[in-house]
């Protein structure tokens, strides 16, 4: 099959990408500073009222996605990871959300380790040369590979 028609055949909205969360899965949302789309972490947010117990792995949170707000640790359990930004410091000294000081290839090896669910991460449009970094984007983790 031809990659771009592979590629537009994957591609949906945030609000059908977040309809796959169910309650009680576990979800990474990656990128720390530089990469972290607002829109799909506000498609998880708008299902707050469907959602229960949803795990979320955040590093390094830059934006305010609401689950870092009071009155939402019934719907999201959330522990961020590697840096705690001026975003989730008041989160994390109040109680309602973890911190798990370690480095984004060790939060990586745990994510595969706990047999997560999902993972968010922003990517680019294929090319016939990447770069950067090649990440998984839904289904079970399995790994994540620099391309050269």
């Amino acid at each position: 099959m031809d990659w771009k028609a592979e590629y537009r055949r994957k591609l949906v909205s945030a609000e059908e990408a977040a309809r796959l969360i169910k309650s009680g899965e576990r979800v990474m949302i990656a990128g720390g500073s530089t990469d972290q789309p607002k829109i799909m972490k506000e498609a998880i947010f708008a299902r707050r009222g469907e959602l229960h117990d949803v795990y979320i792995y955040h590093m390094c949170p830059v934006r305010e996605p609401g689950w870092l707000d009071p009155g939402y640790e019934e719907n999201f359990k959330v522990d961020i990871t590697g840096y705690i930004s001026p975003i989730g410091r008041p989160s994390v000294t109040e109680r309602r959300t973890g911190f798990i000081p370690i480095s984004w290839d060790m939060t990586l090896k745990e994510f595969e380790r706990a047999g997560e669910h999902s993972l968010w991460t922003g990517t680019s449009s294929p090319s016939r040369r990447p770069t950067g970094t090649a990440s998984a984007a839904w289904g079970p983790f399995s790994g994540s590979r620099r391309s050269s």
